[in-house]
């Protein structure tokens, strides 16, 4: 799913919201057009979009406000809250959302009343950018943000990844290739990317076994231990998890 090809399509070009505008306006329109496809009885997304969580509680983006302290002076915290972009880089979704709720999406939820259930607008913008951050790729030399289904239920292991992203720009299509032997039964893992630790919980609310935190100081920004509280602990995506 595209900016192009969604139900508000015109709507959010007309409010700026498009792939020429730039990353941080194009997520934003994506999010946009995810919360409006999802509630469009008619959409074709919407089998798609309902099997997504119905809530992402794994996302620091949903924590709440005595866990996020847990996060205070690391760039997972600085990248949400929007200090990163203030310096002018662009950060991939999630990142200072309530910044991108106050200045576009409740101005245009206000004036496209049928986008959201009224009095939820703000719970489902938030929803909806946790989905884009969590869900969506970034394809092709133009780098078009978009949903794609299927694929994005991969999980991603480092070192254990048996397949590669491949995005044909031709047949317009997004194929995932084997890299080696997938056995019947056997987990087909994608890779998210060289990610720190700090990106890989900011962004998919996910933390791999492996060394402390306390390792990763200068992806963390500082060095300090691993949460202690047990309704914290981070655990892989929650997501389907495909098979050969």
């Amino acid at each position: 799913m595209l900016l192009d090809d969604c139900c508000i399509a015109r709507e959010l070009a007309r409010a700026g919201l498009s792939h020429r505008a730039g990353p941080d306006k194009e997520a934003a329109g994506l999010m946009l057009a995810v919360l409006a496809e999802r509630h469009c009885l008619s959409s074709r997304w919407a089998p798609y979009l309902a099997w997504l969580p119905k809530s992402l509680p794994r996302l620091p983006l949903s924590w709440p406000q005595d866990a996020l302290a847990l996060l205070a002076g690391t760039a997972a915290a600085d990248k949400l809250d929007g200090k990163w972009a203030r310096s002018g880089a662009f950060v991939e979704p999630p990142a200072e959302v309530e910044v991108l709720w106050r200045d576009i999406a409740r101005p245009f939820l206000e004036h496209h009343r049928t986008v959201a259930p009224a009095g939820r607008e703000h719970a489902e913008f938030l929803w909806a950018a946790g989905v884009v951050g969590a869900y969506s790729f970034t394809l092709g030399r133009k780098r078009f943000q978009a949903m794609v289904p299927l694929w994005d239920a991969l999980n991603s292991v480092t070192g254990r990844a048996n397949v590669r992203l491949h995005h044909c720009a031709r047949s317009a299509s997004l194929q995932m290739i084997a890299t080696q032997g997938i056995a019947q039964g056997e987990e087909v893992i994608n890779c998210y990317g060289r990610l720190s630790p700090g990106e890989l919980l900011r962004r998919y609310g996910i933390s791999e076994p492996g060394p402390s935190l306390c390792r990763y100081k200068g992806c963390f920004g500082r060095a300090q231990s691993a949460p202690a509280n047990p309704g914290l602990q981070l655990w892989r995506h929650p997501c389907f998890g495909g098979t050969a």
